[in-house]
């Protein structure tokens, strides 16, 4: 499962807004979004992170993560590489209410404190690893050649040295990739730490699918909003390409950089959150799918092989498109002698769903 380089439809469907009165609170609701309006530790983003601008600050939300319980003042301030407590107190005030709980116990981190600390630990904000391609077990789902791998910026990107891969762009990138680029996979610092790159891989997958099946339901995996999905259809999309085209003679198409014709856009709305690729990864929590992979032994979250089977269904399946306006395209994915085939609109919902025996 693999995330594509741009996709570059911006658009996203109004929100129709309405506000009910509780108490002293005012709510909004968002197509099903509520938010309170009289929190009083909200932050606006500029003062988040101005609140963290000093390494006492840093340091006093890592000491209250590795507690277990509540601390004190003195045994927080033990903590921090600072000798005038009068400082140490200025600087936890500008934590306290948005980064920082106190009660009677003591102090804790709040979650907003907590999300700080396991994106520093996690290497988000403070590593950069990378590494060139290597060749890793692991097939290409088009035509069978040992893929490689390589990490840089957060992706980890898969190629195949033997077919015109899926797409020919990687999303923030103006540089093109190598020929047989098959897509990247998000992946923080500490995924890769300690591991191989096929392990670094398998970890990839299970991740990205867990996000994926989020963003299916329509809850942004980053920051649990409602999230907006569509797809669009390249209106010329190439039946071949031979500069591009690959050994089982789909091509990457010139008009639209990728393989398959028909492409996904998730993007929040409220957070940063923005990924796109091949529709089928949109539709992971469609009850006809995660069915018809169950009823074949292929589990979506399966680290085994690092996702070998379930790369080869969910990139190598055949696509129709039967309208441009309104979206219906087609998905059809074999496995063991059995078909399914998926209808799908724009939004993407699955309109029907079709299971065929092809051995009788």
């Amino acid at each position: 499962m693999t995330h594509d380089g741009s996709g570059d439809d911006s658009s996203r469907r109004d929100a129709a807004t309405s506000e009910e009165h509780d108490g002293n609170a005012t709510t909004r609701r968002d197509e099903g979004v509520t938010t309170s309006e009289d929190a009083t530790t909200a932050l606006a983003p500029e003062e988040a992170f101005a609140a963290l601008g000093h390494e006492a600050r840093t340091a006093t939300l890592e000491t209250l993560a590795d507690a277990d319980e509540p601390l004190a003042f003195s045994e927080v301030y033990a903590g921090v590489p600072l000798d005038d407590s009068a400082q140490f107190n200025y600087h936890l005030d500008r934590l306290r209410g948005h980064f920082v709980d106190q009660t009677d116990a003591g102090y804790t981190l709040t979650a907003a404190g907590r999300r700080v600390v396991e994106a520093t630990l996690s290497g988000a904000i403070t590593a950069d690893p990378s590494f060139d391609r290597v060749e890793i077990d692991h097939d290409c789902p088009y035509c069978g050649a040992t893929v490689t791998v390589a990490y840089r910026d957060e992706k980890l990107l898969s190629f195949c040295p033997d077919c015109g891969g899926t797409y020919d762009s990687i999303k923030g990138e103006r540089e093109p990739p190598a020929p047989g680029y098959l897509g990247y996979q998000p992946l923080p610092p500490a995924g890769v730490d300690g591991r191989s790159p096929a392990e670094a891989r398998a970890a990839a997958h299970v991740w990205n699918v867990s996000d994926q099946v989020a963003v299916s339901r329509g809850v942004c995996p980053r920051c649990a909003a409602d999230i907006d999905v569509w797809v669009r259809v390249c209106d010329a999309h190439e039946s071949e390409s031979p500069a591009s085209a690959s050994d089982d003679g789909r091509p990457v198409c010139s008009a639209c950089g990728n393989r398959h014709a028909a492409m996904h856009t998730a993007e929040c709305p409220r957070c940063t959150y923005r990924q796109g690729g091949v529709l089928p990864v949109a539709l992971l929590a469609d009850d006809a799918l995660l069915s018809f992979l169950l009823d074949h032994g292929l589990n979506p979250l399966s680290q085994t092989g690092g996702g070998h089977q379930f790369d080869t269904v969910l990139l190598g399946y055949e696509e129709t498109v039967r309208s441009h306006e309104p979206v219906e395209v087609a998905l059809t994915f074999e496995l063991d002698g059995e078909t399914l085939t998926l209808v799908v609109d724009d939004t993407p919902t699955v309109t029907a769903a079709t299971r065929s025996d092809t051995t009788e």
